[in-house]
């Protein structure tokens, strides 16, 4: 049927947007960072390391040992002390054989031999993914911009 022009490209335009915005998946980035930082996927410690890190995200948690901790706990099975040593372990293990260069974009000076506490890995990845999606959404609005 005949229609508008305008209202065809202002379809088109929420459609653009929509599918753009299904792209950006927390869970997805949260693997991507965890990889490239040499996290090995699978493990009961990834796992506990990316629900952290997730959380933290969402902001459905403040504190690491009285909320965090447990709370990933109940979602993985386990007990926060268990937690604790898992995404420790995790952590460090990573740090001991990942890609230097890609730790050093996240924590800078940090191959001076110190290794993330928990708290500030969980909490600093997390900030990558806000950045990360803050930089997509950046990224839409300018094409949409560009295209009208």
């Amino acid at each position: 049927k005949p229609c508008s022009l305008d209202a065809l490209v202002c379809s088109i335009r929420m459609i653009a947007q929509n599918a753009e915005n299904a792209l950006w998946i927390p869970e997805t980035e949260a693997d991507n960072l965890l990889l490239h930082l040499g996290f090995r996927m699978g493990l009961t410690r990834y796992e506990n390391v990316r629900t952290g890190i997730l959380m933290k995200y969402n902001g459905s948690v403040d504190g690491m040992t009285k909320s965090l901790y447990p709370a990933i706990a109940e979602e993985n099975g386990g007990n926060a002390t268990q937690v604790e040593k898992s995404i420790r372990d995790a952590i460090h293990h990573a740090f001991r054989t990942g890609n230097r260069n890609y730790w050093s974009l996240y924590f800078p000076g940090a191959y001076g031999g110190k290794c993330p506490s928990n708290e500030l890995f969980i909490a600093r990845m997390a900030s990558a993914l806000k950045n990360r999606e803050r930089v997509q959404n950046a990224q839409i609005q300018y094409l949409i911009a560009e295209n009208e």
